[in-house]
């Protein structure tokens, strides 16, 4: 790695946006330009300005079309602009460069979908990431039960509702959303015992 490449970072991690900026700006050597505009790109996502981001990882992936890391956060920059389908057209595009197969980037993909409303698509991702060894399997387990009910399958929602709330019997989100389920379909019984059970952990989130 050359020095200006090892000051830039090193300015990058200790937060200090616009050093490592000016000596992006600075960069002559043509071997590191994809790296470099990756890198405003990540300065320019740090600084919220999503849309300049954009354009500087476009500018990455044009330098050199395998390198992952502006695929990456190209992803990232379309899920902060509401941009679901630039996101899902990047998020597969992650898992085919990607040597190994990665949870992370399948959940993503689920969760752009998610996003974009196409709740089938949703499902059959999440439910690969679920065949993984995904750390957040509470969050999962939510999004999937989420999917579900609003795809209006309401026994597959209750029931990965139910797997997430074992994570954590007290997790207001899910309490909540149980809830909701419950009042949806008219057990009486079971929405008082989560409304009860909710506003024990949170009367004023409810």
């Amino acid at each position: 790695m050359s020095d200006i490449l090892n000051k830039i970072i090193n300015y990058l991690n200790n937060n200090q946006l616009d050093k490592a900026m000016s000596l992006c700006k600075e960069n002559k050597e043509k071997k590191n330009e994809h790296v470099i505009a990756n890198i405003k790109g990540v300065i320019l996502f740090k600084q919220q300005k999503y849309e300049q981001a954009k354009v500087e990882f476009l500018n990455s992936i044009d330098l050199d079309q395998k390198f992952l890391d502006p695929h990456k956060n190209l992803f990232r920059s379309y899920m902060k602009l509401e941009d679901f389908k630039s996101a899902i057209e990047s998020g597969k595009r992650v898992i085919q460069l990607e040597i190994k197969k990665n949870s992370l980037s399948y959940y993503n993909l689920a969760l752009a979908y998610d996003f974009n409303k196409d709740y089938k698509k949703a499902i059959e991702l999440y439910k690969i990431v679920e065949t993984f060894d995904f750390k957040e399997k509470k969050i999962l387990f939510n999004n999937l039960a989420a999917c579900y009910f609003k795809y209006n399958e309401i026994l597959e929602a209750k029931n990965y509702y139910q797997k997430a709330l074992e994570f954590d019997q007290n997790d207001k989100v899910i309490l909540n959303n149980l809830l909701i389920l419950y009042l949806r379909i008219g057990e009486k019984d079971k929405s008082e015992y989560f409304y009860k059970k909710a506003k024990a952990v949170d009367e004023n989130y409810i």
